[in-house]
């Protein structure tokens, strides 16, 4: 995170301009990572419109806080790429809390939305197909 200046002093002047951030394959995100995510998403990131995690292994209890701060990022969001990201691995309810992400207007301007090689299955897929 640091990278991209999201791990700089809270007042740093890059965070609300960033649009696109990409984690893509980083493998030392873990649980504090994600919670630290879920929070910028919130306040200083509110202005991204795309955010790509593939390839990051969420835990299964990280999955709520991801999802919340991602509903909370002012519903700017257009892409969300959360590919091989281990949702439903554990069970459903992952699978879930993204689908209720497409519901409603926490992600109103979503027009890209990536699952591929995560673990839906009956339950999960139901869930997408609801929301949508």
């Amino acid at each position: 995170l640091a990278a991209t200046g999201v791990g700089a002093p809270r007042d740093a002047p890059c965070a609300p301009n960033l649009k696109v951030l990409t984690l893509a394959g980083c493998t030392g995100v873990g649980k504090r990572s994600l919670a630290l995510l879920s929070e910028l998403l919130e306040g200083e990131l509110s202005n991204l419109e795309s955010l790509d995690i593939s390839g990051v292994q969420v835990p299964a209890l990280s999955w709520a806080t991801l999802t919340r701060g991602i509903a909370g990022s002012a519903g700017r969001l257009k892409t969300l790429k959360l590919v091989d990201t281990g949702c439903g691995r554990q069970d459903q309810s992952s699978c879930s809390l993204v689908a209720s992400l497409i519901e409603g207007r926490a992600c109103e301007h979503l027009e890209v939305l990536h699952l591929g090689g995560n673990h839906f299955l009956d339950a999960g897929c139901r869930a997408i197909g609801a929301a949508l």
